[in-house]
Parts: structure tokens; C-alpha cells; sequence
């Protein structure tokens, strides 16, 4: 070779070695200032090469770390891991995407690193070792962990979280705020809040959140309506705020709903309980007044038709007057029925049995209404009224099939309940047992405003004349008189359920109550009285209560009608005013021959000297004032036949 030849070779190595050594040197100083670590171990897993980076991350010198050992580095349940990954690197010799591990500090702490691994190769091929890159993430992990529970928390509160654009589109609800309307959140995003609620409570949110805009504060709504999927009704509180972008611009909303629709249904219930009270104590005095208002006028008239020819236009006008009296003294009854004044006889009864009766009755008359039964048949016992139970589930009936003109379906359904005391104070009531019974119709139903006022007394809904408004206020008052509840729910076109609660008892009904259809066939009614009309019309009467009857017209003959057929009667119901031994006397004798007999006593004055002391010494169990109506008789005698 040439002496100029072989200088131009030594200039071209000395190039191509300054070339390689400012190569290395850039390589090696892009890895030195990476922010990531850098690492290179052998087969035997001893440190070959370590950046700076990865050294000083865990608090070494680059010296003091290339003399570590992967069960230095590792805890022990993590260097498994670690050598299987090493493992399954060097058989496939495919890299390893990035796992996170836990590693120690020179300190002993413990931070977490995401770890990329590969294979190194000789010039042959071969299997030399293993380089990688780790990276702390250690608050990477902690941010996603935290992003983790706060989504947890959110997903699975109770209270709906939601996102909204400016133009009331969905972007985000968590399952409470979609579920409590029916829906999924996959099926409420990119719809409009505003479908979900009625258009005059859009208009409310929408001023709320047109303020929210303008002012950026955040906002409240309370006690806002919302619709559900199947048309239920929720109350909702809701507070919002402004979501805005990187440069501040307003984007959306977002806020948290909470359901309060027990709250408000328990606070209106509070409302009603103290409206109750007021009312019924300014009722109750009403009615008193009332009434001695109407005796004065009843007097009055009563002398003056002595004094009237009947038949004369005077006559007439009197009775006219009369009869107002009359439908007014009614009206004084209802309310004091709701003020809770009157006479309540606390027995032990089985509400199946009074619910059935009603029902049986209803189905006869109302051909077009179709009652369904669910009755418990180890339904608790209560103790009540037997005649204000039946008012209530009559006046419940009556609701029912005027709210269902073209006909319908009443189901009746009685259960056993218990009131915990959290949820018994929040009542007024007592914890414990209760007899649970429902009353729901498929009739129009109701809207809230008339549902807020449904037990407020003189309020209906029929044209005047046609009702009072005292049927459900009294309904009202009786269940609360009995330590009860009374709760309805309704909406229009989905009928209404009417839901009373009384509390139980434990004694039992010795005697299940009859229907009519057992009374028929049974022992048979002894009716008394001299005067012919009224014997008849008695027996009458009873007759079509489905009583056998026998009828005597004097004390003497009631005694030997008594002696012949003492077996086959139960029950006498005996004038206290007669010829031939009076009745005083004849329930005497009547009373030597069975001393078990029932025996009712009537008369056209009222309950006062011999039938009073008769009814204070147990001879008689009760009292009818002529003139009495069928369901005053009937209400009389069933009551002492079930004693």
C-alpha cells in the first residue's frame, strides 16, 4: 500500500472512531438524561449496566445499585412475578409489555415502578441477558386507585350524580340518578332532562339554572317532580353547579339529586295530622253548639205540630222543616265522627270477616265492579268499633266504584305488618304489630292537588248536593282514633290504593262473625211488641237481614212463646212498654227459663230508668230508641249475637 493511501486509511479509522465514540456518547447520554431508568443484568441476574435516573429514584448511587440483587429490590411476593415474566422472556424471547411492580427503597419504602423487559442476544444469537426500562408511577397508581374509589362512591351512593350540556343533555348519571327513573344510563345519555317532568316543572329548573349561568354560583332546587319510566312520581332535591372548560367557558352543568319523596309524603302527612287536629277541635265544638242550636228548633216545631192541623199547608211546611232537621243532626254526627267524639265499643275483631261482608254486599249491588280478594289467613286480631270499621271500608268502597263509572276492579288485600320504631315515630304511632289492609281501584285516580286535600272535611269533588266531603275525613279520623294510619297514592288514570294501618292485638276472636248466609238456618229471633205495625215491620226487617223470626204481642204471650221455644231462640227483642206484663216483668221470666239469653230492649222514649238499671245489671245487652233504622237493627243485633 502506498504511503498516501495508507494515511487517507488511518484518517478514515480515526473519523469512523471519533464518529462512533460522539455516537456513544450521545447514546449514552440520552439514556443518562431519561427521566425513565435504564438497566442491563445478565443470565445470573447481576446489574451490568444502571442509569443514573434508576439508581437515584430509589435513593442509591449508580455503584452502590449495580451491586443489588433482584431479592434486594423485590418483596417476596413480587420477585415471583418478576422471575416468571425473566422466565417467560428468555423462552420466547419476545418482550414483555409493562407490568407494574412494587420495589424497595434504600429507605425501605415501598414505590411502584412499571417495568418493560427484553431479551439481549450475542452476535450469534444467543442468550446474553436482559435489558429495561422502569418508570415510577407510583402516583400514577395512587391517582388511578383514588379515581378508582371515587368511582365506586359515586356508582354506588344513594344519591344521583349527573352531567348536563348547556342545552340540558344528559353526559353522564350514575345508576341512583337513572335507576330512580326506571332507566339504564346508557339509555338516558344525550336525552333531554326535561323529558322526565311535567313542562311547568321544566320551567323551574330551567330559571335555576339560567341564574346558575349568569351568576356561576351554585344552585338549589327542592322538592322538584320528576316522572318515572313506569309514570311513578318522585320528588327530588337537587343542588348544581357550573361545569366549565381548560379556558373557563361555560360547557355545562353538573349536581347531585337526592330522592326525598318519603320525606315529603311523611311531612304532608305531619301537615294533615295537625290540619286534623285543628279542625276536628273547631268541629267538634261546631257540632255541639250545633246540635243544641237544632234541639231548640226541634222543639219548637214538635209544639207547634201539636197545634197544626194535619194535612194544612202549616202542617206540611213544618214537617219539610222537620225533615231538615233531620239530615242536618246527620251532618252534626258526621263531624263529631271526625272530631272523635261518640260512642266507640272496642271489640276484638277480624277485619277479614268485616272486609268480606262488605265486599259480598258491594258484589250484589254493583254488578259492573269485580272485587278481588287476598286475605291472610293468619291475619292478627284487632280491637275496634265493629260499626266505624265498617263505615271505613264503606266509605272506601264507595270512593272506588264512583271513581269507576264504566266499571272496574277493587282488590282487597290484608297482610300482616310491623312498624319499626324508626319508622313508627315518624307516624306518631307505637312500634310493633300491625294489621295492614289495601283498598285499591283501577278508577281515574287523582292529581296531586286533589290528593293533598282528599281527608280535609267539606272538600269533594262532586257537584254540590251530591256529597257532603265528610266520608274520607271521618274515614280519617276514626283510623287515627284507633291508633292507626291511613296513607293513599294515586295518579291520573292509574286508579288509587288506600293503605290503613291498625295496630294488633293479641288476644283472639272467640267467635268468628257470621255473614248473612251462615245466619240463614240458624236459631231465630224473638220479636215483642204490642203494636201490630211495628212487630210487623221488625220482623220484616229482620227477615231481610236473613233472620228466621217468631212474634209475640204482649209480655204474657212473648213468655209462653219463650217456654215452648227456648232451644231454637237466640236472641228477644222485647217493647218495655206492653199490656199483659210489661217487659220489665216478661224479661224476668224470660230470663228464670234461660239466664244465657240475649235480650235487646226497645222503646220509644229513650234509655233511661227500668231499661237503663236492666242494662247496668246485664239483664238486657242493648237498646234501640223507636224510630230506628235497618242498619241501626242490624248493626244492634250482630253486635250481640257475637257476644
Amino acid at each position: 500500500m502506498e504511503k498516501e493511501d495508507l494515511l487517507e486509511e488511518i484518517n478514515r479509522l480515526q473519523k469512523v472512531i471519533t464518529e462512533l465514540r460522539a455516537s456513544e456518547g450521545r447514546y449514552r447520554k440520552f439514556l443518562e438524561d431519561l427521566p425513565d431508568g435504564c438497566f442491563e443484568i445478565d443470565l445470573k441476574g447481576r446489574f451490568t449496566f444502571c442509569n443514573e435516573a434508576l439508581a437515584s429514584s430509589k435513593g442509591y448511587s449508580r455503584e452502590e445499585y449495580l451491586q443489588l440483587t433482584p431479592e434486594k429490590l423485590f418483596p417476596p411476593e413480587e420477585l415471583q412475578r418478576v422471575m416468571e415474566v425473566f422466565q417467560r422472556v428468555y423462552e420466547t424471547g419476545k418482550p414483555e409489555p409493562a407490568i407494574s411492580y412494587k420495589m424497595f427503597c434504600r429507605d425501605g419504602s415501598v414505590r411502584v415502578y412499571e417495568m418493560s423487559i427484553s431479551l439481549i442476544r450475542d452476535e450469534k444469537g444467543q442468550a446474553m441477558g436482559f435489558r429495561g426500562i422502569c418508570r415510577d408511577v407510583t402516583e400514577r397508581e395512587k391517582v388511578e386507585a383514588e379515581n378508582v374509589l371515587y368511582r365506586e362512591f359515586i356508582e354506588n351512593i344513594d344519591d344521583g350524580c349527573w352531567e348536563v350540556d348547556l342545552r340540558g343533555n344528559y353526559t353522564y348519571l350514575n345508576r341512583a340518578a337513572a335507576h330512580r327513573h326506571g332507566y339504564t344510563p346508557q339509555e338516558l345519555i344525550g336525552k333531554n332532562f326535561g323529558h322526565l317532568m311535567r313542562p311547568e316543572e321544566v320551567k323551574r329548573v330551567r330559571k335555576v339554572f339560567s341564574e346558575i349561568y349568569r351568576t356561576g354560583t351554585p344552585g338549589f332546587v327542592s322538592d322538584y317532580e320528576v316522572l318515572g319510566k313506569d309514570g311513578d312520581i318522585h320528588y327530588l332535591d337537587v343542588s348544581a353547579t357550573l361545569i366549565r372548560d381548560k379556558d373557563g367557558k361555560p360547557v355545562g352543568f353538573r349536581g347531585v339529586s337526592r330522592d326525598v319523596t318519603e320525606r315529603k309524603r311523611l311531612q304532608e302527612q305531619m301537615i294533615r295530622s295537625q290540619k286534623f287536629e285543628a279542625i276536628a277541635t273547631l268541629a267538634g265544638g261546631i257540632a255541639h253548639s250545633f246540635n243544641n242550636i237544632l234541639m231548640g228548633i226541634q222543639g219548637h216545631v214538635d209544639l207547634m205540630l201539636i197545634e197544626s192541623e194535619e194535612g194544612s199547608e202549616t202542617y206540611q211546611r213544618l214537617k219539610a222543616i222537620e225533615g231538615q232537621i233531620k239530615n242536618a243532626a246527620e251532618l252534626t254526627k258526621q263531624l263529631l265522627t271526625y272530631a272523635q267524639i261518640g260512642r266507640f265499643e272496642m271489640k276484638v275483631l277480624n277485619l277479614n270477616v268485616i272486609l268480606d261482608r262488605i265486599a259480598s254486599l258491594v258484589s250484589l249491588t254493583k254488578k259492573a265492579i269485580r272485587i278481588k280478594r287476598d286475605f291472610a289467613p293468619d291475619l292478627f286480631s284487632v280491637k275496634a268499633d265493629t260499626g266505624q270499621m265498617e263505615q271505613v271500608f264503606m266509605n272506601l268502597f264507595i270512593n272506588a266504584w264512583q271513581a269507576m263509572p264504566g266499571g272496574g276492579v277493587i282488590t282487597l288485600k290484608t297482610e300482616n305488618a310491623y312498624l319499626a320504631p324508626a319508622e313508627a315515630v315518624k307516624y306518631g304511632v307505637k312500634a310493633g304489630n300491625y294489621v295492614k289492609v289495601t283498598v285499591a281501584d283501577t278508577g281515574l285516580g287523582m292529581d296531586a292537588e286533589t290528593l293533598s286535600r282528599i281527608f280535609d272535611p267539606f272538600f269533594t269533588t262532586k257537584e254540590v248536593g251530591q256529597g257532603t266531603g265528610l266520608g274520607l275525613a271521618a274515614v280519617y279520623g276514626i283510623v287515627r282514633k284507633h291508633g292507626g294510619i291511613i296513607d293513599v297514592r294515586s295518579a291520573p288514570d292509574r286508579g288509587t290504593t288506600f293503605m290503613i294501618f291498625l295496630p294488633a292485638v293479641e288476644e283472639m276472636v272467640e267467635k268468628r262473625e257470621e255473614t248473612g248466609e251462615e245466619k240463614r238456618g240458624k236459631k231465630k229471633i224473638l220479636v215483642v211488641d204490642d203494636e201490630a205495625m211495628v212487630a210487623q215491620v221488625t220482623t220484616a226487617m229482620l227477615k231481610a237481614l236473613g233472620y228466621e223470626t217468631l212474634t209475640a204481642r204482649s209480655g204474657g204471650e212473648a213468655v209462653r212463646i219463650f217456654r215452648e221455644h227456648k232451644d231454637e231462640i237466640s236472641l228477644v227483642i222485647m217493647d218495655m212498654t206492653m199490656p199483659e206484663g210489661g217487659g220489665v216483668a216478661a224479661i224476668g221470666k224470660i230470663k228464670a227459663f234461660d239466664p244465657q239469653v240475649h235480650i235487646i230492649a226497645m222503646s220509644g222514649f229513650a234509655l233511661e230508668r227500668e231499661a237503663r238499671t236492666l242494662l247496668e245489671q246485664g239483664m238486657i245487652k242493648d237498646f234501640l230508641q223507636k224510630p230506628f233504622r235497618l242498619d241501626d237493627l242490624s248493626q244492634v243485633v250482630r253486635d250481640v249475637l257475637a257476644q
